[in-house]
């Protein structure tokens, strides 16, 4: 399955993908917010053979893709949906090198597409911690509102072992077809 947009290719994990993933699967900074990692490169490959896995399931519940620079033809990221009985959730991580390019906000705006447009979810769910506000701004940008804040959720990546709050953000098919029609996103990207 591949998905595209402007300056993106959202294609299904190979193999080969390996170093690529576990560049942005080990940076700290990247991490930073994120509930995995820093991975060991055991880890990474058992993520790629996992979506692989997962890709071949009927039905299908996970589609975890890799984001394609479309102009270096590089892996700079991954976008994934998973459905989880009525619940439907929606996520992203990019290599820093390419952050402020605009390319998480056009990934995940296909993946919405095609989430509520091809697999018709009627709800589709996303959740950052409280303290990333590239996550939750990009999840404004993309329409969505904020259900509400779940405490103490995160653990903390620090030695205090304390746990975090998290956002936790939605849209339903409704208003984001509305929002596609209006033309909204177009003036972001």
């Amino acid at each position: 399955m591949d998905l595209e947009t402007k300056d993106l290719i959202l294609r299904e994990y190979t193999l080969k993908d390996t170093q690529e993933v576990h560049i942005y699967g080990t940076d700290e900074e990247v991490l930073k917010y994120m509930l995995w990692g820093p991975n060991t490169l055991f880890e990474t490959k058992q993520f790629i053979a996992l979506s692989i896995f997962k890709s071949l399931q009927d039905p299908r519940q996970d589609y975890e893709l890799a984001i394609i620079e479309r102009k270096s033809n590089q892996l700079i990221g991954g976008v994934c949906l998973s459905l989880k009985g009525t619940k439907v959730e929606i996520g992203w991580i990019l290599n820093r090198n390419h952050w402020g390019k605009g390319y998480a906000f056009q990934a995940a705006l296909e993946l919405l597409n095609f989430g509520f447009n091809v697999l018709k979810c009627d709800t589709i769910e996303a959740t950052c911690d409280t303290e990333n506000h590239r996550s939750y701004q990009l999840m404004r940008k993309l329409g969505m509102s904020l259900l509400g804040t779940e405490r103490g959720v995160r653990p903390d990546r620090d030695i205090s072992q304390k746990n975090r709050d998290q956002y936790r953000y939605e849209i339903d098919r409704k208003r984001f077809n509305e929002s596609l029609e209006r033309g909204d996103y177009a003036r972001i990207v």
